[in-house]
């Protein structure tokens, strides 16, 4: 798939894909399918490719491992130490971090792309390593019946315990974090690719880099339908472009989907105010 295509193409391309259950989804193809409605060049094939490749090369190395922690001291090797990828300490909120083009072009990422990139290698190579969205950090989980341990990929990959998940969440959040497993199970893959997105969507509103601000906006919709506040989200959006015919369209498809919503009345009055001077210019 050549995604030398419009933004609605890619857009429609993003349904397509996610429509199979979770398990069937390859996070690294929806990723890409995602930047593709921001790079309109993008050759989804060709950075597959790339990383098929990478997934074979490492494919003898694990073959010597005896241990899982040997597994992931292998996979450490190659990633950052061969291949030079690193987290991006320099500039963490970095847009380019979040689309995994760019952390294939520029060996940098975030939390959630460097975890979907090892992630796609453990997969490649049948590895039990799943994604663990924890509250202000991805991290990913080796689960086997034997034993079970978690991989932190923004940080060289080192391995932690349940106990330091929370001290590196506590870290993170500047305060501490109580113990609860809720924040240690496996992320389903719709949920990670919305988190992965989610940071985008702030970074854009709050810059009002509005066009793609509302890309990222219809993406968040065609993985989880139901989340609602994007269908705000896009009303305020218009509503600031003065593009008063669409801001009432979402701000309505808002209404019919959350009519108890605690900003309901100011939505209404908004959209009061839309028509009100819509008649006053007539």
């Amino acid at each position: 798939m050549n995604s030398s295509q419009p933004a609605d193409a890619a857009l429609q391309a993003l349904t397509y894909y996610l429509n199979r259950p979770d398990e069937d989804l390859e996070l690294s193809r929806a990723a890409l399918v995602i930047a593709s409605a921001h790079y309109p060049s993008l050759s989804i094939d060709a950075y597959n490719t790339q990383l098929a490749r990478m997934g074979r090369t490492i494919r003898p190395i694990l073959r010597a491992a005896h241990t899982p922690e040997q597994q992931v001291a292998m996979i450490n090797g190659y990633l950052y130490d061969e291949k030079g990828f690193a987290g991006n300490t320099q500039d963490y909120f970095d847009p380019l971090n979040s689309f995994l083009n760019e952390v294939l072009d520029r060996k940098l990422g975030n939390p959630i792309t460097l975890s979907l990139l090892y992630y796609d290698m453990a997969q490649r190579n049948f590895l039990p390593i799943f994604p663990v969205g924890m509250p202000y950090h991805v991290v990913l989980k080796y689960e086997t019946p034997e034993q079970e341990f978690y991989i932190d990929p923004f940080n060289g990959g080192a391995i932690l315990s349940e106990q330091d998940c929370f001290v590196r969440m506590s870290e993170i959040a500047g305060e501490p974090i109580p113990y609860d497993p809720a924040y240690l199970q496996i992320t389903p893959k719709r949920i990670f690719l919305y988190r992965m997105l989610n940071n985008l969507k702030r970074y854009y509103l709050e810059t009002r880099k509005h066009s793609q601000a509302e890309k990222v906006l219809k993406q968040l919709l065609i993985i989880i339908p139901e989340s609602y506040p994007n269908l705000r989200d896009l009303g305020n959006l218009c509503l600031e472009e003065k593009r008063y015919s669409e801001a009432l369209d979402w701000f309505q498809r808002y209404l019919d989907s959350e009519p108890n919503a605690k900003d309901a009345p100011l939505i209404i009055e908004t959209m009061n105010d839309i028509h009100r001077s819509r008649v006053a210019r007539n």
